[in-house]
């Protein structure tokens, strides 16, 4: 019997599946399982709402808000002589409504643009200017047209806002400008505009009532002055019916006089009732330091940011649908009908390993020089690597005729999917823990496991394999690794060549009933089932199979056709 050389050239192990899949406990741990699988999306798309965002701010126009407070308390509040009472004095929801939409009016603005300073204005129509020669050309004449200087009141105006805070007497002026000190002084403009036109309309209306009581009063004096001739002319008259005549003017002359002394009151009460701007205070005007910007820088980041993860949750979304590969233990279970029976987690696999030196290469062990992807179940061997591998000894334990030496042939529908690394992982772990234990490795074309273990064997299963009495004993030809306790029958080094066999399986059963007498377990390395047709006539020796495939790797419909196709596999299938 041989051991392993210390001066061997370890090939580059095959990938171990990458992560553990989501077992689908509920929607927010698979939500979470996706995440974690394409979180190359999420950063991608963060990463790009990002700069589109900071791109946007980079090019977008800075505009700024000023914002100026006013408010319009009722009469009685206000305490102006000659109000109505409290009772009725309250200014409505409508009544605030209606005063908005008058600070929005054309007048009031006209009234606002003519009291800016000229730079004010020459700057505000810079900003709002017409947009093209056609609305200039179509608002010609019209209500809409630009001024003089090209100021276009309706694109002015929708940069106004007013709005009422709440439910209370106080309205909201705010307009947005690209300069801070153009957009405050425009906002306070509108208020003070609104207190002229306020001030305009009342004042208006007080001269129409006082010219309308100065023209009853006048025709009052008419009437009271023609009315006291006619009473003196009846009292001169001497003729009959005088008295009653004389009774008539008098009661004329009586009504005319209180109509008289009822307008020169009113006339009074007009001279002395104030109409001036107390229903109506700036409460807070508006300072360029104060104003708001736009675009906000916060608010960029955080809109950058949601519109990112919704684009890479959706580009993540469509990945997943149209991924094909396995990811999940139900996968597994729905698709093949078969049991799960483990994951293996990723290994940190540096494959620059490091080489002895000449003075320490005699005491070198195995161990020693084996990658970290082959030594894992032994080095931890309670990690969450070696109890599956321990999952797959019992599941085969239970199979009828416990006590014969169970062949478990480990195979993968395509190549490089981690079955080589499994099946010596998993015959080091079990051999360390008392099982007697052999393994083959049965792909005669690409020496998988010899070219790891044993790169120079000049004798191994072709021997095995071949006819003449010369053919050597199975015990002759193994290799044992001391650490683990392990037994491994290779396969000689052809120089590339492959040697054909007629009669393989009768002769492969031969080399398999003499290892049942030595051993409990006996482990075959098959070929990828899509790349060898040997491993057809290998698997009806088998005992049962473990299937191999890597996670998010593995198409799921080249394992479904090839279960398919192989009936002796899915019979057999451990899981």
């Amino acid at each position: 019997m041989r051991h392993f050389s210390h001066n061997m050239n370890i090939a580059s192990p095959e990938i171990i599946p990458a992560s553990r899949p989501s077992y689908e406990v509920s929607n927010l741990i698979y939500l979470w399982s996706v995440a974690k699988r394409r979180k190359w999306y999420l950063a991608l798309g963060v990463l790009a709402g990002l700069f589109a965002g900071f791109a946007y701010l980079a090019l977008a126009k800075q505009t700024f808000t000023g914002t100026c407070l006013i408010l319009i308390e009722p009469p009685a509040k206000a305490g102006v002589a000659g109000a109505p009472d409290a009772a009725t004095s309250a200014i409505d929801s409508n009544e605030l409504d209606s005063q908005a939409e008058v600070i929005r009016s054309w007048q009031v603005a006209d009234l606002m643009t003519k009291s800016l300073s000229p730079e004010d204005r020459s700057r505000l129509a810079a900003d709002f200017r017409p947009n093209g020669l056609l609305p200039a050309w179509m608002a010609k004449g019209g209500a809409g047209a630009p001024t003089a200087d090209g100021l276009d009141f309706a694109r002015m105006l929708r940069a106004l806002s007013v709005t009422r805070m709440e439910r209370t007497y106080v309205l909201s002026i705010s307009f947005t400008a690209t300069d801070p000190n153009l957009a405050a002084n425009v906002a306070n403009g509108f208020a003070n505009a609104y207190r002229q036109f306020l001030h305009d309309r009342r004042l208006g209306a007080e001269q129409g009532r006082k010219n309308w009581v100065q023209q009853r009063l006048d025709q009052a004096r008419l009437d009271l002055l023609k009315s006291d001739k006619d009473l003196h002319a009846s009292q001169m008259s001497a003729g009959p019916g005088a008295a009653d005549g004389v009774k008539r003017e008098l009661a004329w002359n009586e009504q005319i006089q209180k109509v008289y002394r009822s307008l020169l009151q009113a006339k009074q009460e007009l001279s002395d009732q104030s109409f001036g701007d107390d229903y109506f205070h700036v409460i807070t005007p508006s300072e360029p330091g104060a104003t708001r910007r736009s675009p906000t820088l916060s608010l960029v980041i955080v809109l950058s940011l949601v519109a990112g993860l919704a684009g890479a949750s959706v580009a993540a979304g469509l990945a997943e649908m149209i991924d094909r590969s396995f990811r999940t233990r139900g996968q597994v279970e729905d698709l093949l009908g078969s049991r799960f029976l483990g994951w293996l987690p990723t290994i940190s696999n540096k494959l620059a390993l490091r080489v002895p030196s000449r003075k320490n290469a005699a005491r070198a062990s195995l161990a020693s020089l084996l990658p970290p992807t082959l030594r894992i179940s032994t080095d931890k061997p309670q990690s969450v690597y070696a109890e599956t591998l321990r999952e797959i000894r019992a599941c085969a334990s239970l199979l009828p005729h416990a006590n014969e030496t169970k062949i478990i042939g480990v195979v993968s529908a395509l190549p490089k999917e981690g079955k080589s690394t499994l099946t010596l992982n998993m015959g080091r772990l079990l051999a360390r823990e008392g099982a007697r234990l052999l393994v083959i490795d049965g792909d005669l074309r690409s020496r998988g496991l010899s070219r790891i273990l044993a790169p120079s064997a000049r004798s191994g299963l072709y021997e095995l394999l071949g006819d003449g009495h010369t053919r050597p004993h199975l015990e002759d030809l193994l290799i044992a690794d001391e650490s683990s306790g392990m037994r491994f029958l290779p396969i000689a080094n052809t120089n590339g060549g492959v040697r054909e066999f007629g009669n393989l399986m009768l002769k492969f059963d031969t080399i398999l009933t003499e290892a049942k007498t030595l051993f409990d377990i006996v482990l075959i390395d098959l070929p990828p089932f899509a790349a060898a047709a040997d491993a057809r006539l290998l698997s009806t020796l088998c005992t049962c199979f473990v299937l191999v495939t890597q996670w998010g790797k593995t198409n799921t419909a080249a394992v479904s056709r090839f279960l398919y196709a192989e009936r002796d596999i899915r019979e057999r299938l451990l899981g």
